[in-house]
């Protein structure tokens, strides 16, 4: 089923959407600086949480490419206030053409997890490219059941935001690499399909590994997608059959689109109704206590803030 849901907040928010992802009694936690582990990897924890440490859930968040810290925060943030440690994933230029490192790099993401997080309900929010850095981790858990079976038990849900096909790759890299300039990015585009073709033995083999992971969901995994039929880069066909197909294999599944967003800038775009789906799939896969946000905290509209592109 498709999920249309307005979302409740506290009124002194209507004035900047973005203040409702900093609620009181996180304040200190969503201030607080990262701890880098690696260099793909950093960990924002909520230690002002009511949770113990050993009990928070862990939300895996995997960017966007050439996420910026101050706009990838914006999504902590709202972790961090529910009580939740974020454990933040680079995508890389070099994550996406060379395909092998991200493997690796998502290996030790796992090894991380499992010595360093063992108990901890885990909750997965991808963007765009980043949801093929998730595949390469599920691929893994796919591979190695009772190395990361303790890992695959414990992802309570996951959400997708602009997920993009294989077939649309070279596409975004170029879009991102050169936004502005329509030669430049006609030039990439044409670089990186031509590089994908002669390496398709190679690359295709693990982009198409990672797509089947999110496509057949071998882990029967919660889903929620955030999509819009105006994304270029994100197919929205493709997801309207994976939900579809999900349906028909009894998988919880969950889609909120639009008809005209940007790539990765739905929260910017709508923010009440974004924020308002997350909460609800949060409750639903009990991350949440039902109704956890009060009646009176409601507001009916919100300012949208300028857009201006992400990247992929």
């Amino acid at each position: 089923m498709r999920l249309f849901m307005k979302t409740i907040y506290n009124k002194s928010f209507a004035s900047n959407p973005y203040l409702y992802l900093v609620a009181k009694r996180s304040v200190a936690s969503t201030q607080a600086k990262p701890e880098v582990l690696s260099k793909h990897m950093k960990i924002r924890k909520a230690f002002d949480s009511k949770l113990n440490a050993d009990e928070r859930p862990l939300i895996l968040l995997y960017s966007w490419l050439r996420a910026k810290s101050s706009h990838l925060n914006k999504y902590s943030d709202f972790y961090l206030t529910k009580g939740f440690d974020v454990l933040q994933i680079t995508t890389t230029p070099s994550s996406i053409v060379a395909p092998k490192k991200a493997r690796k790099s998502m290996e030790e993401l796992l090894n991380y997890i499992n010595s360093e997080h063992d108990h901890k309900p885990l909750f997965v929010h991808g963007f765009s490219v980043g949801g093929y850095l998730f595949g390469e981790t599920l691929k893994h858990m796919k591979d190695k059941p009772k190395l990361y079976e303790s890992v695959s038990s414990r992802i309570k849900g996951q959400c997708f935001d602009s997920p993009v096909d294989v077939s649309n790759i070279a596409k975004g890299l170029a879009h991102v690499l050169a936004p502005n300039n329509p030669n430049k990015k006609a030039f990439l585009k044409s670089a990186f399909s031509l590089y994908l073709q002669l390496t398709k033995n190679i690359t295709g083999s693990y982009y198409n590994a990672s797509q089947d992971q999110i496509l057949n969901n071998y882990f029967g995994i919660p889903t929620l997608f955030f999509y819009s039929k105006s994304d270029p880069i994100c197919s929205f066909e493709l997801i309207n059959s994976i939900i579809s197909d999900h349906e028909r294999k009894n998988i919880p599944v969950l889609g909120k689109w639009w008809t005209s967003s940007p790539h990765v800038l739905h929260m910017k775009q709508d923010p009440v109704e974004y924020i308002g789906s997350l909460n609800n799939f949060l409750e639903s896969v009990d991350l949440l206590p039902k109704g956890h946000l009060e009646k009176e905290d409601m507001i009916s509209k919100t300012e949208k803030i300028k857009e201006t592109s992400y990247g992929i």
